[in-house]
């Protein structure tokens, strides 16, 4: 009998594990670029690491690569670049070019607010 109660709490403790991501309000990346018209001008949190910035002076847009267990998204901050490497938190707004097909091109978010 102890072995089966060990068991059934080594599972319940793996699908906590799993789901810390959405415990913390967290959007994955993998979700929203699997779903992007679901996310389409929604507000979602998302977090990970810095992996490229860019800034365009003359037009003063700057924006980030923010990458997540491998899928990366295009983050447009009016505040200050993050460097490259350290990890981030954000809330935001999804937004994309257009959707076609259930594809986004131009997919990214708007930062509100570094968190």
């Amino acid at each position: 009998m102890g072995t089966r109660l060990a068991k059934k709490l080594l599972i319940v403790c793996a699908l906590a594990l799993a789901a810390c991501e959405q415990l913390g309000g967290y959007t994955s990346i993998a979700d929203i670029r699997a779903a992007p018209g679901r996310y389409e001008g929604q507000e979602v949190k998302i977090r990970g690491v810095v992996r490229a910035t860019t800034k365009m002076p003359f037009v003063d847009l700057r924006t980030f690569l923010i990458e997540q267990g491998g899928q990366d998204l295009l983050v447009i901050t009016a505040g200050p670049l993050p460097a490259e490497g350290t990890r981030v938190a954000l809330r935001g707004v999804v937004e994309s070019a257009a959707i076609v097909e259930g594809r986004a091109f131009g997919l990214r978010v708007r930062e509100i607010e570094r968190l």
